[in-house]
């Protein structure tokens, strides 16, 4: 959702990303600026997700954590848990903000992986990768690179199927504050269904949002929410759709 005088123009997903903004001049011309990651490790996704609601800018890192920096699984090992990062536009431009990160942080978690936001409202999707294929063979192995049978030169059987996809996914609230501040404020019921990936895709206008499932086994599900006066959210169904197979992927975007 974009708000205020500022316009998200262009996202460079993975590797080390950068967001890129333009805002609108005296002169109604665009002019370029960026908000970048102070930490310069790779792999770390940052710029996977954005979103903007009038001076605040949300860039997601899903691959990253608030602690040791690992770039999903580069330099540092196994995936750290995902953040997102507060920026706020002000007379000396873009400048940071806080970060925020999951209720129940775990190595790649995926948290930030999508974001939308609209007035003082965050909505942050959390859905891990799904598993990939394992070539055939290991090191040593059949198939590997070790100096017995299939080794080098030697043919690579086909791929092992990867694992089944049991990510779940989900969503999580943030709200602002008095204070500027944004903090946790609560969950969306969703999906419960193994490999669903809840979350893959959010959307919010006024009291209503839009979370994808596209992993759900009827070929992917939109579920729909609605805000109460008092601010809290419910769900409100599903939208319709038809002539839907298994791996369609509906939701997923």
């Amino acid at each position: 959702m974009i708000l205020s005088k500022t316009l998200a123009m262009l996202l460079a997903g993975g590797g080390l990303g950068a967001a890129v903004v333009a805002s609108p001049s005296a002169d109604s011309t665009l002019s370029r600026s960026s908000v970048e990651r102070v930490n310069s490790e790779a792999y770390t996704a940052f710029g996977r997700s954005v979103a903007i609601a009038g001076e605040f800018a949300f860039v997601g890192e899903p691959s990253v954590g608030g602690g040791g920096r690992g770039g999903g699984g580069g330099r540092g090992g196994a995936a750290p848990a995902g953040i997102v990062h507060v920026f706020r536009y002000g007379t000396a431009g873009w400048k940071p903000a806080g970060e925020l990160t999951s209720s129940n942080t775990s190595g790649g978690d995926g948290f930030g992986v999508t974001v939308a936001a609209e007035g003082t409202t965050l909505l942050v999707g959390a859905v891990r990768p799904a598993p990939v294929a394992v070539p055939a063979g290991g090191r040593g192995g059949p198939g590997g690179g070790g100096g017995g049978a299939g080794g080098r030169g030697a043919p690579q059987g086909p791929p092992a199927p990867p694992p089944p996809d049991t990510e779940i996914g989900s969503v999580q609230l943030f709200k602002r504050g008095a204070d500027m501040k944004y903090t946790a404020a609560g969950k969306l019921d969703g999906s419960t269904a193994g490999g669903s990936q809840f979350g893959s895709a959010i959307a919010v206008m006024g009291d209503i949002a839009l979370v994808g499932a596209p992993g759900e086994a009827n070929g992917g599900t939109v579920y729909a929410y609605s805000r109460a006066k008092d601010g809290s959210w419910s769900a409100a169904g599903s939208l319709p759709a038809q002539g839907l197979a298994a791996g369609d992927h509906f939701g997923a975007a």
